[in-house]
């Protein structure tokens, strides 16, 4: 309704992170969910050698975006590794304590684990916690989406094997400069594509420097 009501009175409005997709927003910049979802069962399953059991955590069951994530995750898996089982999908409701409770409970369930994927931020550093007290940090494989300070910090240590970074500077580039094309009234797509950044151990401490080279002039 925000969107509707600003887009009648003649303001140029986009979206960017997190689509509106049913408003009058002229573009959405930002993640293909489904499709970084996808390129991230690729990568753990090249971590796990393509066998074993994974547990999945996000913050939500009801979140289009998280959704869209697991739909591309779910999806290689069933067409790509057949000898992957993919054993839980658990809402921790964006919290890390209850992220770490979900952790241990997994961990007791599934005595095989193989791998627990996070499918929204704050899953790393909370898994992280649970499975350097109970002292299986680097024997579970553990890695997600979105490069917060201590999913970074899991990542120099090995604790994380990888994450899933979104391009959030090209996010912010792109927003002011489609917006200043739209004031020219120039059309815009629906969506611009982003893309996504794999962080390990290899590419952590260049990584930010590398998204924002490709914006130098």
């Amino acid at each position: 309704a925000a969107i509707a009501e600003a887009t009648a009175a003649g303001i140029k409005v986009i979206t960017f992170d997190a689509p509106a997709p049913s408003s009058a927003a002229l573009t959405y910049i930002g993640t293909a969910n489904e499709a970084a979802g996808y390129s991230a069962a690729e990568e753990l399953a090249r971590a796990i050698h393509g066998e074993g059991e994974v547990a999945v955590l996000q913050a939500g069951l009801g979140s289009p975006n998280l959704n869209d994530r697991f739909k591309g995750f779910q999806q290689y898996m069933a067409q790509k590794a057949p000898h992957i089982k993919i054993v839980a999908r658990e809402d921790e409701q964006g919290k890390t304590d209850m992220t770490v409770n979900k952790t241990e409970a997994l961990l007791e369930a599934h005595p095989n684990l193989t791998a627990i994927f996070g499918l929204s931020a704050e899953v790393c550093p909370g898994v992280a916690a649970a499975l350097e007290q109970q002292g299986k940090a680097g024997k579970v494989v553990l890695a997600g989406f979105d490069d917060l300070p201590d999913t970074v910090a899991a990542i120099r240590k090995g604790v994380v094997s990888f994450c899933i970074a979104q391009r959030t500077y090209k996010m912010g580039w792109l927003s002011i400069e489609k917006l200043l094309d739209a004031v020219n009234n120039k059309s815009l797509p629906r969506q611009i594509d982003t893309g996504i950044v794999l962080i390990n151990k290899e590419n952590v401490d260049t990584y930010m420097q590398d998204m924002k080279k490709e914006f130098e002039k």
